[in-house]
């Protein structure tokens, strides 16, 4: 059993054999624009390069790649940051590669991220902030369970305009319900032949 295993996907370490596929994605303005924000064009080398430094990084922040099991095919990513061990919360962020969209990956993604830092790291809060335009994003999670904490207003400026940042929290024990959609810990999950 492999705690970063689902149903239909599993999360592993970003690897050099990703950089083009991510590299890609940087191109489509709109998701920068869902995902973070429009950065300045830059190179597959300093892609690379960034790669590299996770095999060397400290603490709880992470960058992880979401893989479909059956397919091997990489989907996404997901990434912790702002991860503090004293106060025992966390920020992450997840981009699901148009195409993959609206399939469960990234419900399920998150799900074996927070089961991660819940039960393995003893954290207490995850939250996420989610544009106020990204309607998707807003939908998924107010699904999941999280809570909607507060609004950022006009704390983010993109396509000429400000716009209001949504705050989204989760607890530890908020976790139970979206826990349970997952292979419950120590039980096999079954693989496809191509994994």
């Amino acid at each position: 059993m492999n705690v970063f295993e689902g149903h239909q996907v599993r999360l592993r370490a970003v690897t050099p054999e990703d950089a083009a596929r991510y590299f890609e994605d940087s191109l489509d303005s709109q998701a920068q624009r869902l995902a973070d924000d429009i950065k300045l064009p830059f190179s597959l080398a300093s892609l690379n390069g960034r790669i590299e430094k996770q095999a060397d990084r400290q603490g709880d922040d992470i960058w992880l790649s979401v893989v479909d099991k059956v397919s091997c095919e990489l989907v996404g990513s997901t990434s912790v940051h702002g991860a503090d061990r004293r106060h025992r919360n966390f920020e992450y962020g997840i981009a699901i590669f148009a195409g993959q969209r609206r399939k469960g990956i990234a419900s399920e993604a998150i799900a074996l991220l927070l089961r991660y830092y819940f039960h393995e790291l003893g954290y207490q809060r995850a939250q996420a902030k989610v544009y106020e335009f990204n309607e998707p994003s807003l939908l998924l999670h107010r699904s999941l369970g999280f809570t909607e904490e507060g609004r950022l207003r006009k704390s983010l400026y993109t396509n000429g305009e400000f716009h209001d940042e949504i705050l989204f929290s989760m607890l530890a024990e908020e976790f139970a319900p979206l826990a349970a959609r997952l292979p419950e810990a120590g039980t096999q999950v079954e693989v496809s032949s191509t994994t």
